[in-house]
């Protein structure tokens, strides 16, 4: 079993297809996770891989979550959509938000684990 090198730098990507930005390691081929495509993607960022950088991905993700879908409900509110799928999408954004305090607050705990 071969050992496989660590990761140590966190790359920012851009996609020029679709505008939007994205990270990988170094160790990971970029691909955008909006279009899946390989090309066209420009680097805007290199950063050492720490848990403040983790963060700030994950707390970026979890906004974009939350508006995603805040947008699909609303669009869906103007198409009139039925009562299943208004709840559905309701439902949804209850876990999305549970979701985002869940990782908030272990993020929370793991900077005052460090400062300790």
């Amino acid at each position: 079993m071969g050992s496989r090198k660590k990761p140590s730098t966190l790359i920012t990507y851009q996609c020029a297809r679709c505008r939007w930005d994205f990270s990988r390691t170094e160790l990971d081929k970029p691909k955008c996770t909006i279009c899946e495509k390989r090309d066209r993607l420009q680097e805007i960022k290199r950063e050492p891989i720490t848990s403040q950088a983790i963060e700030t991905g994950m707390m970026r993700s979890m906004e974009r979550m939350m508006i995603s879908l805040e947008k699909a409900y609303e669009a869906g509110r103007e198409e009139g959509i039925g009562d299943k799928e208004e709840i559905m999408l309701l439902e949804a954004m209850v876990k999305a938000r549970n979701l985002q305090r869940h990782v908030e607050k272990a993020f929370g705990k793991c900077v005052t684990r460090k400062k300790a």
